[in-house]
């Protein structure tokens, strides 16, 4: 980790831009973002919807259910914590998974770390396992619908994204992404799990 970096530790419901609901709690939103330029690659046609008004691929209603079914009991007494996340129940999603911790800099937004990146998503969009969101895309203006699904996932506001992936010399793919947020032991949002994937799964 950078010197000057920390994971950040957040109640369920302090960042983003509305309340983070309980897990399976029901909210509805839709905006639309432009395509972007990453090298020889385009993202296009991109939409993103909160998660009841979502049009959810059979992998990313899965990846769902199982997030949900992690959540501690009764509803509204938190989110699933990383111990929760075990890989021999979602042998099938492994590939597809992406874990990132919240990251501060003292005075400074959110960013986040990628811990873990799944062989399937380094694959598609090349490997960045230890990078951090801002590297990736610094210009937080120009890609404020990307870094609102991470932020809003801070706050318990899970997104789901869905956009083509344009190459000049091989197919497109029709790509799907969701975060959902992981809390620690005192009950704070320290880590978001994703899923990426085309959505022909």
């Amino acid at each position: 980790m950078k010197q000057g970096l920390s994971v950040m530790a957040y109640l369920p419901g302090n960042a983003g831009e509305r309340p983070g609901p309980a897990c399976g709690a029901e909210v509805g939103a839709i905006t639309v973002i432009e395509g972007r330029h990453f090298g020889e690659m385009r993202r296009t046609d991109a939409q993103s919807w909160l998660e009841s008004e979502a049009p959810l691929s059979p992998m990313g209603r899965e990846f769902l259910l199982y997030w949900h079914s992690k959540c501690p009991a009764p509803p509204g007494s938190g989110f699933p914590t990383r111990a929760d996340i075990a890989p021999e129940e979602i042998p099938r999603l492994l590939p597809h998974i992406f874990m990132v911790d919240v990251l501060e800099r003292e005075g400074e937004d959110l960013d986040f770390h990628f811990r873990l990146v799944g062989t399937a998503i380094a694959n598609i969009e090349g490997e960045h396992t230890d990078r951090q969101l801002s590297d990736m895309f610094p210009d937080r203006a120009a890609y404020e619908v990307l870094w609102r699904q991470y932020r809003d996932a801070v706050a318990g506001n899970i997104w789901v994204r869905r956009e083509t992936l344009r190459w000049r010399d091989r197919d497109h793919v029709e790509y799907e992404v969701i975060l959902a947020p992981l809390q620690d032991d005192a009950g704070r949002v320290s880590m978001l799990i994703g899923l990426a994937h085309g959505s022909d799964n």
